[in-house]
């Protein structure tokens, strides 16, 4: 990270950047939002970001899953529609 400091090695080029730091970002209304967390907080909230990170990767399998469902079931229909029928509207007798 480079700081505010005009004068500071992590300006220079190549620059001496501080840290390491370990920073959580997260969206707020639409917003990112950034917040620097110490050592002890990283260790309190691993947990929390392990379960967030694996709710999200089941969340993306299920929308997978869903997805080829309903591909599935769009072929099995198309499979099954007789070739003068139109969903939705009624054929004339004639």
């Amino acid at each position: 990270m480079r700081c505010g400091k005009r004068n500071c090695a992590c300006h220079a080029d190549p620059p001496a950047l501080h840290g390491p730091y370990t920073q959580w970002t997260r969206t707020v209304r639409g917003k990112t939002v950034t917040k620097l967390l110490t050592d002890e907080q990283l260790a309190r909230y691993q947990p929390w970001f392990d379960n967030s990170r694996r709710l999200k990767d089941l969340v993306a399998k299920l929308e997978i899953v869903s997805l080829q469902a309903i591909e599935t079931a769009d072929q099995l229909t198309a499979k099954t529609a007789t070739p003068h029928s139109t969903p939705g509207r009624k054929r004339r007798k004639t």
